[in-house]
């Protein structure tokens, strides 16, 4: 019953139903979820699309209105904001400012969902998967942790869209001896590391295996994909990013560097298609050797520091109190149990699916291209658990292989109890959701401590309420920075963006040190107001530096005396102070 199905191939239009049937879900949720934002930098993304339609240059991403008088430097790059752009732009034509900003927020996240389902259901064609698996492809979505999240309304992050370039490229991957599917990857992935340069060891990755599809099978793949790499990423890079900025100090950008290392490898692909067709598989393996020999010693070389730590080195105070706080960033042996525990099952879920096809005799070539793209960027996600966005949707296909081999054998056991405990059972193991749901519990207990932060609950605060002070320069925590700039007209001194960590380590040291030193970096920094959530995870987590720390005054409410308690924010958690 389970596979009879009425189409041999999913159709495009039952993508659009699923997804549309999701979307009216998600924003049916929307009145009752509210419309704050989830993440400082998705208030940041607003705020790089407010200035932009605003006027400000296309090639400045410097956020003016932090870090004073210089502004805030940002390594963003402008293609995320362009789709925002011109939804905003289109909405705003029939609907007031605020209703059309929030109408593009809530679509955008929806539309990368829309394209990655696309990008799935190509997945199924080329592997000729069976109906039912291509059907569970595009039911499995919200049974992956981090996915449906990362979709939802609101969610502007560019991290959504790196993950859709990958299972993009893990699509067009498949379309093997197709010059367009090459030419398009190339162009994916150049979109994908100008966004971004963590895509790099997945397009090493993609660059991998088509070397192997040409070694193996003759696909002359390699040399188009790098190619449209090396001109895209160029290209791309000199469209949207100031001369300056790429030549500049900050490794945390496509530089040069990493255009000449791509274009010594598209010289090795030109060159390796120039050797005989007879020449044996040992021979053209051997030959491709030479790729990683040549570009190697021209990325270090031009690269220097940048080609093995891309952010720079960190001030041991931000170390501590900001990066090691954000866990996405971060590997899976400083994950919670529960996050651990998703990252490791994607895994697993690939290598047990990859298994099946061949047991099940799939398209040899194409499944091992697809496991190996997917089992690197599970590997990867173990490094930066961010990347388990892209090595979830990548994972999708072979869990939908697993169930449906398994679905029809648990439901065919006659007797209730047992076929109810293993469907049950069938659906757990292939996916990660009720595995991690059953851990969360533990998160806490496992690797939290005795302190104030541990013992708390963290709430938020209502920043929009400070639009009742005059237009200001503020002195708050670093997360809250970007949701105050999106909600208010103040200024302030710092957000959680590395290429400013002289103000960065000014905020920290200000609310973890010796009071005495808060006054003096406050001043210094032309503040004319101290704003604290009280109840915020920052604060929680400054408490415990020291006892008399300006966190702890201002918790105890206790403020010193160079601060004078605002009237307005005198009780409940958000608190704000005049400085003398």
């Amino acid at each position: 019953m389970l596979r009879a199905l009425p189409f041999k191939e999913c159709p495009p239009t039952l993508v659009l139903l699923i997804w549309a049937l999701w979307a009216v879900f998600q924003l049916a949720l929307l009145p009752l979820i509210g419309t704050k934002l989830a993440d400082p930098d998705d208030y940041m993304r607003l705020l790089q699309v407010r200035d932009l339609l605003a006027g400000q240059s296309w090639f400045d991403v410097t956020q003016h209105r932090m870090g004073l008088p210089d502004g805030a430097s940002m390594h963003w790059s402008r293609l995320v904001d362009l789709p925002l752009a011109g939804l905003i732009l289109l909405f705003d034509t029939v609907l007031p400012g605020n209703l059309a900003e929030l109408w593009a927020m809530a679509l955008i996240p929806l539309l990368w969902l829309l394209l990655a389902l696309l990008a799935l259901r190509d997945i199924a064609k080329s592997l000729e998967l069976p109906p039912l698996a291509t059907l569970l492809m595009l039911l499995l979505f919200p049974m992956f942790p981090l996915l449906p999240g990362n979709f939802a309304p609101l969610r502007i992050d560019h991290h959504t869209a790196q993950s859709v370039a990958a299972v993009v490229c893990g699509a067009l991957l498949l379309h093997t001896g197709s010059r367009r599917a090459a030419i398009a990857c190339g162009l994916a992935g150049a979109l994908w590391t100008v966004v971004s340069i963590e895509a790099l060891p997945m397009l090493v990755t993609l660059t991998g295996l088509y070397g192997l599809g040409w070694a193996l099978n003759g696909d002359r793949s390699l040399s188009r994909y790098l190619v449209s790499l090396t001109g895209g990423s160029a290209m791309l890079s000199l469209a949207t990013r100031p001369l300056s900025d790429l030549t500049g100090p900050h490794c945390d950008v496509l530089r040069p560097g990493h255009i000449a290392a791509f274009a010594v490898a598209t010289l090795v692909a030109l060159w390796l298609q120039f050797i005989p067709e007879r020449t044996s598989k040992s021979g053209r393996l051997t030959a491709l050797g030479l790729l990683p020999v040549a570009v190697i010693p021209v990325a270090f070389a031009s690269l220097g520091s940048c080609a093995t730590n891309p952010l720079g080195q960190l001030d041991p105070l931000l170390q501590t109190w900001w990066h090691a706080g954000v866990l996405e960033g971060l590997p899976v042996w400083h994950q919670p149990p529960s996050m651990a525990l998703v990252l490791a099952w994607t895994i697993a879920i690939i290598a047990a699916g990859w298994r099946l096809g061949h047991q099940q005799q799939r398209q040899s070539e194409r499944w091992n291209l697809l496991a190996g793209l997917a089992l690197v960027c599970g590997i990867y996600s173990l490094l930066i658990a961010r990347e388990g966005l892209a090595a979830q949707l990548l994972a999708i296909p072979f869990a939908a292989l697993l169930l449906a081999h398994w679905l029809p054998l648990a439901r065919a056991i006659p007797r209730a109890a047992p076929r109810i405990v293993a469907t049950a059972a069938v659906i757990v193991l292939c996916t990660p959701t009720f595995g991690s749901a059953l851990v969360k519990p533990f998160d806490q207990a496992i690797s939290g401590s005795a302190t104030i932060a541990s013992d708390s609950i963290p709430i938020s605060c209502d920043y929009s309420a400070l639009n009742r002070l005059p237009p200001s320069h503020i002195f708050t925590p670093l997360d809250r920075g970007p949701e105050i700039l999106a909600l208010t007209d103040h200024t302030v001194v710092a957000g959680p963006y590395h290429r400013n960590q002289a103000r960065m380590v000014d905020v920290i040291t200000a609310f973890t040190g010796r009071p005495a030193e808060a006054e003096s970096i406050v001043r210094r920094n032309g503040a004319s107001f101290v704003v604290a959530c009280l109840g915020s995870t920052e604060i929680l987590a400054y408490r415990e530096a020291r006892a008399d720390n300006l966190a702890n005054l201002l918790s105890t409410n206790h403020p010193p005396d160079w601060l004078l308690p605002v009237p307005e924010f005198n009780a409940g958690p958000l608190r704000a102070y005049r400085v003398r």
